[in-house]
């Protein structure tokens, strides 16, 4: 065999040696990162990437009789009984929920249950007069102009929707600084309990659904 061939052959060789690690360098390095990808969406998961119906947790307040159902990755901070009721329109915070982003404190979404005391001198006996009273408190609160410019507060729309086990509601959407989303649940039951949702305003329509059942799910014994 001719000298140059030998040099042929053996410059073949190696370049098909060197090609071969390379692709295999390559597709070893697909393969790894196409299994790390679902862990990696897992750690970022949310309550979206299940059914926005599929709620498995419950919180219950032993002390309020009321419970509600949440998805099984929010997490609870226990609040329950925060602040005692002793006056109208006194805030007793019940339970505060965040939806966290991976495993930190920085939440997707939360979500407040709170108590308020109807005054004395108030007669509710319709869903109308319910809504005018929700409506009187969102008039006076925004013409508190100090305090709506604070938090950036732009009222959405105020309606009455359907009753939540029938309770009459109140629902109130609004927009808030740094691009927040917030809508609240006002409910009747001789007091007031209010659901508030807040989410980034992108997000608001894939999470509408889900603040919809969580608030529908309130029961109060």
């Amino acid at each position: 065999m001719k000298p140059y061939v030998v040099i042929i052959i053996v410059v073949l060789v190696i370049a098909l040696g060197v090609g071969g690690y390379f692709w295999m360098k390559k597709n070893n390095s697909k393969n790894t990162s196409t299994s790390e990808k679902p862990a990696l969406e897992k750690n970022g998961s949310s309550a979206l990437d299940s059914s926005p119906t599929d709620l498995s947790q419950e919180f219950l307040s032993a002390s309020h009789g009321v419970s509600f159902k949440y998805p099984s990755l929010w997490k609870s901070k226990d609040i329950d009984g925060d602040k005692n009721v002793t006056s109208p329109l006194t805030r007793e915070n019940i339970a505060y929920l965040y939806e966290p982003v991976s495993s930190s404190d920085k939440a997707l979404s939360t979500m407040e249950l709170l108590r308020f005391v109807i005054e004395p001198n108030e007669t509710i006996k319709s869903v109308d007069d319910w809504y005018n009273y929700i409506k009187a408190k969102v008039d006076k609160f925004v013409g508190q102009k100090d305090l709506t410019d604070e938090v950036g507060y732009n009222l959405i729309s105020l309606e009455k929707v359907d009753d939540i086990n029938g309770k009459w509601t109140v629902r109130e959407d609004y927009t808030l600084k740094d691009n927040v989303r917030g809508r609240d649940y006002y409910i009747y039951t001789g007091d007031i309990y209010q659901f508030v949702f807040e989410v980034n305003q992108s997000d608001f329509t894939s999470y509408e659904q889900l603040f919809k059942n969580i608030a529908y799910s309130f029961n109060i014994k």
